[in-house]
């Protein structure tokens, strides 16, 4: 959150239907919107290539097959989906996560193993379709390769079945995460709708923890496999949802993003993913427990290995100045974490960041960037000087010789320098202005509606303006949180604001603007309605 930003940015004002006012701003039609159900998914996710890719997997089986998925949460749930299936189908499957300092995507050492056991098959997920020498090196050791990524597709992709979101007629369906691809195969290769949909809950876990848009099929996705997640069947979902203090019946899409998903990852960013995949793949209630015991206390150690290189980090932002790219060399970042101190970096400075560990000569990165900044393009622009590189448009990961990195470096900032300086100032965008006197339960249940929120359908954020604060208290255990009755506009409403060393304080008898999201509190049985505070300005 960001309460000095400079424009404030409203898309409607004062509308009767405020939900209608919140959809037609997104460019969102209601009836589709609302419409849609589980039985819509395979008109809204046509993938090419599914029923070749099943052919090809019965042609083997009786022969063996390995599923070779990336080591993020999107990859192992995922692979953990295909696993899963073809298991219960019988077949000879085994699997390959490569750790992170092997790099993303398949590598020739990873098929050269993979090949002395005999393997027939190897089927990606979430990642492969850049790969055009490893697949080819996999063929010429006579093992088939079927694709299934959802990643930038490049001038070329390897000559083998491939299923990809922006690939054939599917080209629409651009945001499927790659979890959600291959769900889509495993529904395939199940031919069983009431079996496939327990896997939903792996699906959404893939879909929200990759950050793709819950519109259309991905919408589908996430609402559903909410409601498988809160009815796992998944001893190793169950332990982890145990551990993490959370009950099932009450996971929503906030535990997902920040409480399991992070617990997922944290095996593959400091030790070995395969730990998270055998949590997802095992029928042993004992394992579980025992896993999703280690990975609560992995996270724990990430969060402190995170913080403490973020906060050395930001003091030598803040010493040397933000330019148009913030990036910084550090050979003690473990790999497994520069994709997240970019994050926070690119959060706090609002400016695109890449983050690199060293190794000799060799620089690995992770990048996060801003609206407005496609910064996967902006590396393939670049990437005669790149070894390798991938992702999507607000984050990507790299590869290059340490001799590279000031042209390199450079030619980004230059490019970013194009775009003007308006690029970087934060824009609060406010889906409706209301009244305090149409805030109610009626509209807080309407809006609820509208879950499961996230990128590309997030939480409303509506606003008030000309109002005062009647009441100030501050809260929590460092007294960093303000609580707060606002009141103007014919009512008031109890608000919260986070984090005021970051973000001021509201005064009371000061008059604002503020943006909020709404939402329904529950204590002792008792309903009540609060804002959380977004961002707000003086009038």
């Amino acid at each position: 959150m960001s309460t000095t930003s400079k424009k404030w940015e409203i898309k409607s004002s004062y509308p009767d239907d405020i939900v209608g006012a919140i959809l037609k701003g997104r460019k969102l039609e209601a009836a589709e919107f609302f419409g849609n159900d589980y039985n819509d998914l395979d008109k809204l996710a046509q993938l090419d290539n599914l029923p070749p890719a099943k052919k090809l997997i019965e042609k083997y089986k009786k022969g063996k097959i390995v599923i070779y998925c990336d080591y993020d949460v999107d990859g192992i749930c995922g692979g953990a989906i295909l696993y899963r299936i073809l298991r219960r189908k019988k077949y000879n499957v085994g699997y390959y996560i490569p750790l992170r300092r092997d790099g993303y995507g398949m590598n020739k050492k990873a098929i050269d193993k993979i090949a002395d056991d005999d393997v027939d098959l190897i089927i990606t997920v979430d990642c492969g379709i850049r790969d055009i020498e490893e697949v080819k090196y996999a063929q010429e050791k006579g093992i088939e390769v079927i694709i299934t990524d959802h990643h930038k597709v490049g001038k070329k992709v390897p000559d083998c079945l491939i299923i990809h979101p922006s690939l054939g007629k599917s080209r629409a369906n651009l945001k499927l995460s790659g979890g959600g691809v291959a769900f889509m195969l495993g529904k395939e290769i199940l031919e069983n709708e009431n079996v496939a949909k327990w896997f939903l809950d792996l699906a959404a876990l893939s879909t929200f923890a990759d950050m793709v848009e819950l519109i259309g099929a991905n919408r589908i996705i996430a609402k559903y496999g909410l409601i498988v997640l809160n009815q796992t069947k998944n001893f190793g979902l169950i332990s982890l949802i145990k551990y993490s203090e959370l009950s099932l019946g009450d996971i929503n899409e906030y535990h997902i993003g920040f409480v399991l998903a992070p617990k997922i990852n944290a095996s593959g960013r400091l030790e070995d993913p395969k730990m998270s995949f055998e949590l997802l793949v095992t029928d042993d209630k004992c394992k579980a427990d025992e896993i999703a015991k280690y990975l609560v206390e992995l996270n724990q150690k990430r969060q402190r290995i995170v913080g403490d290189f973020l906060a050395e980090l930001v003091d030598k932002v803040h010493a040397r100045g933000v330019g148009n790219l913030i990036y910084e060399i550090n050979e003690n970042y473990q790999e497994g974490i520069l994709g997240l101190i970019s994050g926070k970096i690119t959060e706090k400075f609002y400016r695109p960041s890449i983050i690199f560990s060293l190794s000799g000569d060799k620089l690995r990165g992770s990048a996060r960037s801003i609206s407005g900044i496609d910064i996967t393009n902006l590396f393939a622009k670049h990437s005669h000087l790149l070894d390798n590189y991938g992702g999507h448009s607000m984050a990507a990961g790299l590869s290059l010789n340490k001799k590279n990195l000031e042209k390199f470096v450079k030619l980004i900032e230059a490019d970013i320098g194009k775009l003007g300086v308006a690029i970087f100032d934060r824009v609060v965008r406010i889906d409706v202005l209301i009244r305090a006197n149409q805030i109610n339960m009626k509209l807080v249940g309407e809006l609820e509606t509208m879950q499961p929120f996230g990128i590309g359908n997030p939480r409303p954020v509506l606003m008030l303006e000309d109002v005062a604060v009647s009441r100030s208290l501050l809260c929590g255990r460092d007294k960093n949180h303000q609580q707060l009755t606002i009141s103007g506009a014919g009512g008031e409403l109890e608000a919260i604001l986070f984090n005021i060393k970051e973000n001021g304080m509201l005064e009371i008898g000061k008059q604002y603007d503020i943006a909020f999201n709404l939402q329904k509190e529950i204590f002792r049985s008792r309903n009540s309605i609060k804002a959380f505070v977004r961002n707000y300005r003086t009038k």
